[in-house]
């Protein structure tokens, strides 16, 4: 959000341009001014084009003005900047003065405003607009001031009462708009953009028009990332035939997004329709050739269906070419053990079905009746990282690292979850010492990739 009001800003504004200031003794002092924006006894704002008496450096700041219809809407008001134009810090109240108290309060307001004192200027802002309810500029800047104070609710119920005696200004009816949606109140922003879509400004009804298609659509991207999670709920709890009804549901509205295209095969291994799940993989293949998990979800799909060679295939391909990664740990893991133990195939079957939670439950289990084995405490780690829980993913992967030092999938790993921990320089060292010790090894490629 921009300073507040910006043409009072020292960096913007010189001392020697501030038209009012008060001495030590609390006395106004009027400074002459050479030039000034405002224009004596101009009419009341309208949308027109060419209008002056519209602020929008204080209304709409860099934070706004990234939305994508903000340039629809700098066109709409087609205004100079107040900055550029050396705006007096006070600006003149048009019409008929306020008196000496209510100015007094007004600089006071606006000197504690520089002073970054935000608290303590709301306060004279407010008491001066109880005494001076139509100074529009110092009514929009003590809504600007709300914001600061990080009182949307309050600058919103400010905006509403200023579009009652003001409804005219459309700009700030915008901006109650806009302030309706960071508030979630989605219904009185369809309302707002609604009645603005019928401007007589066509630039002003076009940026309209466009807030309320984009607010209609995140509507519809909510609702629907409702029911997306609904399908992963169900996956959790085991629910995997509600879990194919709901994606199909899902499907009749608009195409799945690769991650429910996945749930379904898991949904559908879980439910033993193997021959079903290889369909629609091979099918997925050929818009995602490059996903490690859609590859190692057809391999276990393949050996279910009594193909190994091909599934072991899609397993030795995967080790080499992605060393240090999940995929390539479960698939030299398949190479390696013609049969787990039956605690680590429930981990593992827990994984493919995308309950990582529950994964990391059994973990803890097998752990409690003895030492967890290298494959399941790599797993551990990599189900702490699809929860997000990427601190304790990271500690277990140092604790891990004491006890197996030379190992290069850990190296990897290790670096990866700094790089995720924004700690470059610390990564950095990781792959330098692994590239050293593995000379010449997919190991020491993988290093020298991520270096």
């Amino acid at each position: 959000m921009n300073p507040i009001p910006a043409a009072l800003a020292r960096s913007i504004v010189p001392r020697g341009r501030r038209l009012v200031t008060l001495d030590p003794a609390g006395r106004l002092r009027l400074r002459p001014a050479a030039a000034s924006s405002a224009t004596p006894g101009a009419p009341p704002m309208d949308s027109s084009r060419n209008s002056l008496d519209n602020p929008l450096d204080n209304l709409f700041g860099v934070s706004f003005r990234t939305e994508r219809w903000a340039g629809r809407l700098a066109r709409a008001l087609a205004l100079p900047s107040l900055l550029a134009v050396g705006a007096p810090a006070l600006p003149a109240q048009q019409g008929q003065p306020g008196p000496a108290e209510a100015t007094v309060l007004k600089a006071r307001g606006y000197q504690l405003l520089e002073g970054r004192q935000f608290s303590e200027a709301a306060t004279q802002f407010e008491a001066y607009l109880g005494q001076v309810p139509g100074d529009r500029q110092a009514w929009l800047d003590y809504v600007e001031l709300l914001l600061r104070l990080g009182r949307p609710a309050d600058a919103a119920r400010q905006l509403g009462l200023f579009h009652e005696k003001f409804p005219r200004h459309e700009a700030a009816y915008f901006r109650l708009g806009a302030l309706f949606v960071t508030l979630g109140r989605m219904t009185e922003a369809e309302k707002v953009f609604g009645e603005l879509r019928q401007s007589s400004n066509p630039d002003m009804a076009a940026a309209a028009v466009q807030a309320l298609e984009e607010l209609q659509s995140g509507q519809a991207r909510a609702r629907r990332g409702v029911a997306e999670g609904k399908v992963f709920e169900l996956a959790r709890a085991g629910e995997q035939a509600e879990v194919l009804a709901a994606l199909e549901g899902l499907e009749k509205e608009s195409p799945l997004s690769f991650t429910l295209q996945m749930q379904r095969l898991y949904a559908l291994s879980a439910l033993r329709r193997p021959a079903d799940a290889l369909t629609r993989a091979e099918d997925l293949a050929r818009s995602a050739p490059a996903s490690r998990d859609l590859d190692l979800v057809r391999a276990d799909l393949l050996a279910q269906l009594d193909r190994r060679p091909e599934a072991e295939t899609l397993w030795r391909r995967l080790v080499q070419d992605h060393p240090g990664s999940a995929a390539a740990l479960e698939s030299a893991r398949r190479l390696q053990e013609k049969t787990l133990p039956a605690p680590e195939d429930h981990v593992f079957e827990l994984v493919r079905q995308g309950r990582q939670a529950e994964a990391l439950a059994a973990i803890e289990g097998i752990e409690k009746s003895g030492t967890l084995s290298r494959t399941m405490s790599m797993q551990r780690i990599y189900s702490l990282q699809a929860t997000g829980e990427e601190t304790a993913a990271l500690q277990r992967v140092e604790s891990l690292t004491a006890s197996l030092p030379e190992d290069a999938d850990l190296a990897l790993l290790h670096a990866d979850l700094l790089i995720r921990r924004h700690q470059p320089m610390a990564a950095g060292r990781v792959l330098q010492e692994l590239r050293a010790a593995h000379p010449g090894t997919p190991a020491a490629a993988a290093a020298g990739q991520r270096l």
